[in-house]
């Protein structure tokens, strides 16, 4: 099991079994195991989709809401910016845990670190790219163009 927080400062177990992975597949149309294979290509895809991950992490979580009196709108609204990325990271976590030979959880783990590694290298790159830019610079070729 694995908690994150949303926007309102509820803490939400995300959990992930046999029974909800089915669930999941029945309620939603996505077989979270799947997302595995072929290169991690559909797992990519899936974690790029955040209207995805708060539709499953609501499948996995709705016996926790619906004891709490969280409509599913509810949950959706409580879960942007930063938690949303904690919510998506323990969606992540349970999936990974999920699968019984560690060999695979280590190489899971091993490759959303270097993936993590790859977006903050990313992002400090455009942050120099941006702050390099000479504002008068970009004014005269925007005002010529």
């Amino acid at each position: 099991m694995h908690v994150y927080t949303d926007a309102q400062g509820k803490a939400w177990e995300v959990r992930l079994n046999v029974t909800l992975l089915r669930r999941v597949r029945d309620v939603l149309g996505l077989d979270l195991n799947a997302l595995v294979a072929d290169g991690l290509a559909d797992l990519g895809k899936f974690l790029r989709d955040p209207m995805r991950v708060v539709e499953v992490l609501f499948v996995l979580c709705e016996e926790q809401a619906q004891r709490d009196g969280v409509t599913p709108e509810q949950f959706g609204t409580a879960l942007y910016g930063d938690c949303i990325v904690d919510a998506t990271d323990a969606l992540l976590e349970e999936l990974i845990d999920f699968f019984p030979n560690p060999r695979t959880r280590k190489l899971l783990r091993e490759l959303i670190a270097k993936s993590r590694e790859v977006r903050d290298l990313v992002t400090e790159d455009l942050s120099r790219q941006i702050l390099a830019l000479d504002s008068a610079d970009v004014a005269k070729s925007l005002s010529a163009a």
